[in-house]
């Protein structure tokens, strides 16, 4: 039972901070004419990564993954992955934020496009991770 909220808490801090950082991005991509298609990944990754976080949020909250989970291994590793994504994101976030409090910021997209296709499998990766403890939970 601890496990589970340690789970929600986990999910629900990633949340705060996914929002956080969805929220400059769409500062810059608002100020950017025409966005990359490589950019326009990176916001659906995040928006397709904060949906799964909170399914799984809203699940945990339920216990219907309890069911799931063998042993308090499997829910140590989903914490794992929800705390390892929300310091990756925090660090998205980080930039951007400091990015945007120089004269140019809105001008300019702080990432390389190379920088945002890793940030863009990253996501895809946690995505997948988040996913599919929630497909499982649904066989």
């Amino acid at each position: 039972m601890a496990e589970l909220l340690g789970i929600a808490a986990s999910a629900a801090g990633l949340l705060g901070v996914a929002a956080q950082l969805a929220e400059l991005t769409y500062k810059y991509v608002g100020s950017i004419r025409e966005a990359q298609d490589t950019i326009g990944s990176y916001i659906q990754e995040l928006a397709t990564l904060t949906s799964a976080v909170l399914r799984l949020k809203n699940a945990s909250n339920v216990q219907s993954v309890h069911h799931l989970l063998g042993d308090d291994r499997d829910e140590g590793a989903i914490i794992k992955a929800l705390e390892d994504c929300k310091r990756e994101v925090g660090q998205l976030k980080d930039k951007l934020e400091k990015r945007s409090r120089g004269k140019l910021a809105p001008l300019t997209w702080p990432f390389s496009e190379s920088e945002v296709k890793k940030k863009v499998q990253m996501l895809q990766r946690y995505n997948t991770i988040f996913s599919s403890v929630l497909v499982a939970d649904n066989l």
